[in-house]
Protein backbone atom coordinates (compact mmCIF):
# COMPACT_ATOMS: atom_id res chain seq x y z
CA UNK A 1 0.00 0.00 0.00
CA UNK A 2 1.46 3.51 -0.72
CA UNK A 3 1.70 5.82 2.35
CA UNK A 4 -0.73 8.75 2.96
CA UNK A 5 0.84 11.74 1.43
CA UNK A 6 -1.77 14.61 2.89
CA UNK A 7 1.12 16.92 4.53
CA UNK A 8 3.49 17.20 1.60
CA UNK A 9 0.19 17.83 -0.33
CA UNK A 10 -0.67 20.60 1.61
CA UNK A 11 2.51 22.03 1.90
CA UNK A 12 3.57 21.90 -1.63
CA UNK A 13 -0.65 23.67 -1.73
CA UNK A 14 0.32 26.59 0.73
CA UNK A 15 3.67 27.34 -1.36
CA UNK A 16 1.90 27.74 -4.22
CA UNK A 17 -0.94 30.13 -2.95
CA UNK A 18 1.98 32.05 -1.54
CA UNK A 19 3.60 32.65 -4.89
CA UNK A 20 0.14 33.42 -6.38
CA UNK A 21 -0.83 35.90 -4.40
CA UNK A 22 2.88 37.58 -4.33
CA UNK A 23 2.25 37.55 -8.16
CA UNK A 24 -0.91 38.68 -8.30
CA UNK A 25 0.25 41.90 -5.48
CA UNK A 26 3.03 42.63 -8.23
CA UNK A 27 0.88 42.89 -11.08
CA UNK A 28 -1.51 45.28 -8.91
CA UNK A 29 1.49 47.47 -8.49
CA UNK A 30 2.64 47.59 -11.90
CA UNK A 31 -0.74 48.16 -13.17
CA UNK A 32 -1.50 51.10 -11.06
CA UNK A 33 1.99 52.95 -11.38
CA UNK A 34 1.30 52.37 -15.24
CA UNK A 35 -2.31 54.00 -14.29
CA UNK A 36 -0.65 56.66 -12.25
CA UNK A 37 1.81 58.03 -15.15
CA UNK A 38 -0.33 57.71 -17.64
CA UNK A 39 -2.74 60.26 -15.86
CA UNK A 40 -0.30 62.48 -14.25
CA UNK A 41 0.80 62.30 -18.35
CA UNK A 42 -3.29 63.66 -19.17
CA UNK A 43 -2.62 67.11 -17.19
CA UNK A 44 0.75 67.23 -18.25
CA UNK A 45 2.28 66.00 -14.89
CA UNK A 46 1.51 69.25 -13.73
CA UNK A 47 -0.97 69.08 -9.88
CA UNK A 48 -2.47 72.37 -10.87
CA UNK A 49 -4.39 71.17 -13.58
CA UNK A 50 -6.38 69.69 -11.63
CA UNK A 51 -7.89 72.56 -9.97
CA UNK A 52 -8.26 74.72 -13.47
CA UNK A 53 -5.88 76.69 -13.28
CA UNK A 54 -5.03 76.72 -17.17
CA UNK A 55 -9.27 77.74 -17.74
CA UNK A 56 -9.32 80.39 -15.33
CA UNK A 57 -5.85 81.57 -16.68
CA UNK A 58 -7.37 81.51 -20.55
CA UNK A 59 -10.67 83.23 -19.29
CA UNK A 60 -7.98 86.00 -17.63
CA UNK A 61 -6.18 86.16 -20.68
CA UNK A 62 -9.41 86.73 -22.91
CA UNK A 63 -10.49 89.37 -21.04
CA UNK A 64 -6.75 91.22 -21.29
CA UNK A 65 -7.02 90.80 -24.64
CA UNK A 66 -10.74 92.42 -24.70
CA UNK A 67 -9.71 95.03 -22.55
CA UNK A 68 -6.78 96.01 -24.45
CA UNK A 69 -8.84 95.92 -27.68
CA UNK A 70 -11.54 98.77 -26.17
CA UNK A 71 -10.82 102.38 -27.99
CA UNK A 72 -12.70 105.58 -27.37
CA UNK A 73 -13.02 106.24 -31.27
CA UNK A 74 -16.88 104.90 -31.10
CA UNK A 75 -17.69 107.14 -27.95
CA UNK A 76 -19.31 110.53 -28.78
CA UNK A 77 -20.54 113.24 -26.89
CA UNK A 78 -20.15 115.77 -24.03
CA UNK A 79 -20.59 116.17 -20.60
CA UNK A 80 -20.30 119.43 -18.06
CA UNK A 81 -20.68 118.22 -14.13
CA UNK A 82 -20.42 120.73 -11.70
CA UNK A 83 -19.56 119.48 -8.53
CA UNK A 84 -19.62 121.69 -4.94
CA UNK A 85 -18.17 121.14 -1.42
CA UNK A 86 -20.11 123.44 0.84
CA UNK A 87 -19.95 123.65 4.74
CA UNK A 88 -22.72 125.40 7.13
CA UNK A 89 -24.76 126.31 3.92
CA UNK A 90 -21.54 128.08 3.00
CA UNK A 91 -19.22 127.41 -0.57
CA UNK A 92 -15.92 125.83 0.22
CA UNK A 93 -15.17 125.09 -3.53
CA UNK A 94 -16.05 124.31 -6.79
CA UNK A 95 -14.83 121.65 -9.47
CA UNK A 96 -16.14 122.12 -13.12
CA UNK A 97 -15.26 118.60 -15.32
CA UNK A 98 -15.87 119.35 -18.75
CA UNK A 99 -15.46 115.90 -20.54
CA UNK A 100 -15.71 115.91 -24.47
CA UNK A 101 -15.31 112.22 -26.34
CA UNK A 102 -15.46 113.87 -29.76
CA UNK A 103 -12.51 115.91 -29.26
CA UNK A 104 -10.43 113.34 -26.52
CA UNK A 105 -10.78 115.37 -23.28
CA UNK A 106 -11.65 115.82 -19.86
CA UNK A 107 -10.62 119.00 -18.30
CA UNK A 108 -11.36 120.10 -14.73
CA UNK A 109 -11.39 123.89 -13.28
CA UNK A 110 -11.88 125.23 -9.77
CA UNK A 111 -13.33 127.83 -8.27
CA UNK A 112 -12.86 129.09 -4.49
CA UNK A 113 -16.07 130.35 -2.36
CA UNK A 114 -13.95 133.46 -1.28
CA UNK A 115 -13.36 134.51 -5.19
CA UNK A 116 -15.00 137.88 -5.98
CA UNK A 117 -17.46 137.44 -8.64
CA UNK A 118 -19.18 140.83 -8.84
CA UNK A 119 -18.39 143.78 -7.75
CA UNK A 120 -18.43 142.89 -3.13
CA UNK A 121 -20.23 140.09 -4.24
CA UNK A 122 -18.52 136.51 -3.80
CA UNK A 123 -19.08 132.85 -5.18
CA UNK A 124 -20.46 131.79 -1.66
CA UNK A 125 -23.06 134.65 -1.39
CA UNK A 126 -24.46 133.42 -5.03
CA UNK A 127 -24.68 130.13 -3.85
CA UNK A 128 -26.27 131.38 -0.20
CA UNK A 129 -28.66 133.62 -2.74
CA UNK A 130 -29.89 131.60 -5.50
CA UNK A 131 -28.22 127.92 -4.84
CA UNK A 132 -26.81 125.95 -7.70
CA UNK A 133 -28.82 128.03 -10.12
CA UNK A 134 -26.70 130.93 -9.37
CA UNK A 135 -23.78 129.63 -9.51
CA UNK A 136 -24.13 127.89 -12.86
CA UNK A 137 -25.00 131.45 -14.12
CA UNK A 138 -21.57 132.88 -12.60
CA UNK A 139 -19.68 129.98 -14.63
CA UNK A 140 -21.95 130.53 -18.20
CA UNK A 141 -20.84 134.60 -17.74
CA UNK A 142 -17.20 134.07 -16.79
CA UNK A 143 -16.20 131.29 -19.17
CA UNK A 144 -19.57 130.44 -21.36
CA UNK A 145 -19.64 126.80 -20.35
CA UNK A 146 -22.95 125.45 -18.42
CA UNK A 147 -23.25 122.09 -15.99
CA UNK A 148 -25.64 119.54 -17.48
CA UNK A 149 -25.46 117.99 -14.13
CA UNK A 150 -24.44 118.54 -10.35
CA UNK A 151 -23.11 117.02 -7.57
CA UNK A 152 -23.33 119.22 -3.87
CA UNK A 153 -21.51 117.78 -0.82
CA UNK A 154 -21.08 118.92 2.90
CA UNK A 155 -17.85 117.82 4.21
CA UNK A 156 -18.68 114.81 6.24
CA UNK A 157 -20.45 113.48 2.47
CA UNK A 158 -17.49 114.66 0.63
CA UNK A 159 -15.54 112.11 2.80
CA UNK A 160 -18.18 109.80 3.15
CA UNK A 161 -18.19 109.15 -0.99
CA UNK A 162 -14.06 109.54 -1.00
CA UNK A 163 -14.27 106.33 1.46
CA UNK A 164 -15.78 104.13 -1.15
CA UNK A 165 -12.27 103.99 -2.91
CA UNK A 166 -8.85 102.57 -2.26
CA UNK A 167 -5.28 103.98 -3.16
CA UNK A 168 -6.86 107.53 -4.79
CA UNK A 169 -3.24 108.55 -5.38
CA UNK A 170 -2.02 111.98 -5.18
CA UNK A 171 0.72 113.97 -6.21
CA UNK A 172 1.83 116.45 -3.53
CA UNK A 173 4.07 119.10 -6.04
CA UNK A 174 5.02 121.34 -2.89
CA UNK A 175 5.43 120.58 0.67
CA UNK A 176 2.28 121.61 2.77
CA UNK A 177 2.81 123.63 6.46
CA UNK A 178 -0.67 124.59 7.66
CA UNK A 179 -1.76 125.91 10.62
CA UNK A 180 -5.13 127.49 11.70
CA UNK A 181 -7.76 127.44 13.80
CA UNK A 182 -10.16 124.98 12.35
CA UNK A 183 -7.53 122.45 11.13
CA UNK A 184 -3.65 121.96 10.69
CA UNK A 185 -2.47 120.08 7.85
CA UNK A 186 1.30 118.69 6.98
CA UNK A 187 2.24 116.77 3.78
CA UNK A 188 5.83 115.88 1.59
CA UNK A 189 6.02 116.19 -1.45
CA UNK A 190 6.06 113.11 -3.52
CA UNK A 191 2.88 110.93 -4.99
CA UNK A 192 0.97 109.43 -1.88
CA UNK A 193 -2.34 107.99 -0.69
CA UNK A 194 -4.26 110.21 1.98
CA UNK A 195 -6.74 109.95 3.99
CA UNK A 196 -10.48 111.13 3.29
CA UNK A 197 -9.69 113.69 6.30
CA UNK A 198 -6.31 114.73 4.57
CA UNK A 199 -7.60 114.96 1.17
CA UNK A 200 -10.44 117.11 1.92
CA UNK A 201 -8.38 119.31 3.64
CA UNK A 202 -5.99 119.70 0.96
CA UNK A 203 -8.75 120.64 -1.53
CA UNK A 204 -10.05 123.43 0.67
CA UNK A 205 -6.60 125.18 1.40
CA UNK A 206 -5.13 124.77 -1.95
CA UNK A 207 -5.38 127.29 -4.97
CA UNK A 208 -7.62 126.89 -7.75
CA UNK A 209 -4.75 125.17 -9.85
CA UNK A 210 -3.70 122.76 -7.45
CA UNK A 211 -7.38 121.79 -6.27
CA UNK A 212 -7.97 121.25 -10.13
CA UNK A 213 -4.80 118.74 -10.11
CA UNK A 214 -6.12 116.98 -7.11
CA UNK A 215 -9.53 116.67 -8.40
CA UNK A 216 -7.60 115.16 -11.72
CA UNK A 217 -5.84 112.70 -9.60
CA UNK A 218 -8.96 111.91 -7.62
CA UNK A 219 -11.11 111.20 -11.29
CA UNK A 220 -7.91 109.21 -12.70
CA UNK A 221 -7.81 107.19 -9.16
CA UNK A 222 -11.86 106.25 -9.54
CA UNK A 223 -12.49 106.00 -13.10
CA UNK A 224 -11.27 102.47 -13.65
CA UNK A 225 -12.23 99.24 -14.11
CA UNK A 226 -12.01 98.09 -10.67
CA UNK A 227 -14.66 100.50 -10.14
CA UNK A 228 -16.96 101.33 -13.17
CA UNK A 229 -17.58 97.63 -13.55
CA UNK A 230 -18.90 96.98 -10.23
CA UNK A 231 -20.29 100.43 -10.01
CA UNK A 232 -23.98 99.48 -9.26
CA UNK A 233 -23.76 99.66 -5.08
CA UNK A 234 -21.17 102.63 -5.66
CA UNK A 235 -23.71 104.57 -7.79
CA UNK A 236 -26.28 103.52 -5.18
CA UNK A 237 -23.79 105.10 -1.90
CA UNK A 238 -22.91 108.01 -3.63
CA UNK A 239 -26.44 109.21 -4.31
CA UNK A 240 -27.10 108.70 -0.49
CA UNK A 241 -24.45 110.39 -0.07
CA UNK A 242 -24.75 114.27 -1.69
CA UNK A 243 -27.09 116.09 -3.29
CA UNK A 244 -27.05 115.25 -7.05
CA UNK A 245 -29.96 115.68 -10.44
CA UNK A 246 -27.80 112.76 -11.75
CA UNK A 247 -30.79 109.68 -11.89
CA UNK A 248 -30.33 106.25 -12.47
CA UNK A 249 -31.60 106.61 -15.80
CA UNK A 250 -28.36 108.55 -16.97
CA UNK A 251 -26.38 106.50 -14.94
CA UNK A 252 -27.87 103.05 -16.64
CA UNK A 253 -27.14 105.31 -19.90
CA UNK A 254 -23.56 106.29 -19.00
CA UNK A 255 -22.27 103.50 -17.56
CA UNK A 256 -21.49 101.27 -20.54
CA UNK A 257 -19.16 104.59 -21.79
CA UNK A 258 -17.33 105.14 -19.43
CA UNK A 259 -16.75 101.24 -18.66
CA UNK A 260 -15.01 101.32 -22.30
CA UNK A 261 -13.43 104.11 -21.03
CA UNK A 262 -11.53 102.56 -18.34
CA UNK A 263 -10.84 99.80 -20.79
CA UNK A 264 -9.72 101.40 -23.55
CA UNK A 265 -5.96 101.52 -24.54
CA UNK A 266 -6.09 105.00 -25.97
CA UNK A 267 -7.96 106.69 -22.96
CA UNK A 268 -7.11 110.13 -21.91
CA UNK A 269 -7.07 111.30 -18.54
CA UNK A 270 -8.25 114.36 -16.49
CA UNK A 271 -6.20 117.23 -16.65
CA UNK A 272 -6.22 121.16 -15.59
CA UNK A 273 -7.99 123.64 -18.09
Amino acid sequence: MFKNNSVFDKNKSSKSLKYFIITFALFILILSVISIIMFMKSIDFDIDNLTGKTTTEAVESSENIDSNNKSLSDLTGKSNILFLCENNNKLDFLCFVETDFNNGYMKVSSLDGDELVDKDKTLSDVYIETSVDGVNSVLNRMSGVTADKYIICNRKQFKDILSLFDNIQINVEKPVDYHSYEFNLELDTGKQVLSEDYLLKYLIISDNNTRSQIFCDILNSVLVLQYTENSQKLFTKFVNNCKTDISVIDYSEKIDDLVIYSKAEDRFFATVK
